[in-house]
């Protein structure tokens, strides 16, 4: 898995009080990640400099099938080491390799399409 972060990040978000439902007063967090475009675009180049090191080791042969994903708050449950989760994770696995050339082809496009590189992004960037 290639993970990428940026430690200095330029968007700043905010923070809130609100009123919960039961009236008892609650707080708002909106990190609004990648607000600032500068952080967008590092986060940009590091997702095709990765993709270029994976290209570069398929065609020394040594890549294995890549999968651009993201790990939501559900999928991030599965990291807790279980044998129920080891079993669930490389099932999944198993079924991600049937996908064959249609990841390839995915990846591809997130490289080539800067809209659908920063839709993933959007989706895939997390705060604390």
């Amino acid at each position: 898995m290639l993970f990428f972060w940026v430690n200095k990040f330029y968007s700043s978000g905010t923070v809130g009080l609100v009123r919960q439902a039961e009236g008892t007063p609650g707080m708002h967090v909106d990190f609004r990640m990648m607000s600032d475009e500068r952080d967008r675009v590092r986060l940009s180049d590091a997702f095709r400099l990765g993709a270029g090191v994976l290209r570069a080791l398929e065609k020394q042969g040594a890549r294995p099938r890549v999968l651009a994903a993201r790990l939501s708050d559900r999928a991030r449950r599965f990291g807790f080491p279980s044998l129920r989760n080891t079993a669930l994770t490389g099932l999944a696995g198993m079924l991600l390799d049937l996908g064959g050339p249609l990841t390839d082809t995915l990846l591809e496009r997130m490289i080539g399409d800067e809209v659908a590189l920063n839709g993933f992004l959007d989706e895939a960037v997390t705060g604390v």
